[in-house]
């Protein structure tokens, strides 16, 4: 329950980051995410991720790309959701096996992997 109320939280002080500073990225509250082929593996061998389709798209719109490490801050101090917030907008510590790729706009599925 604390994990979830902690991943709420944090979802509200990013996107309220996002709107004051960094306006112009998508959201993540109206976003598809995408990986990449190097991702590919990872998800696969996710147990929760075990009967998911993963499908090769075309992409066109906004994109964002932030290392996922800054979205783990339920996990500290709620002190510092500001500074990771901040951090994971401004894509600091990128590229890395940890990226996360939101996008809003439109996807072209070009085939199921």
């Amino acid at each position: 329950m604390i994990k979830h109320f902690g991943t709420y939280i944090r979802e509200l002080v990013f996107e309220e980051v996002r709107r004051n500073r960094f306006s112009d990225l998508p959201s993540r509250q109206r976003c598809l995410w995408l990986i990449t082929e190097k991702q590919l593996n990872r998800w696969r061998q996710l147990e929760s991720f075990k009967n998911g389709n993963i499908f090769l798209v075309k992409v066109k719109g906004n994109i964002h790309i932030g290392n996922a490490k800054f979205l783990h801050a339920y996990q500290t101090k709620m002190k510092f959701f500001h500074e990771f917030a901040e951090k994971y907008w401004k894509s600091m510590e990128t590229p890395s096996n940890d990226d996360e790729i939101i996008l809003e706009g439109e996807i072209e599925v070009l085939r199921q992997l």
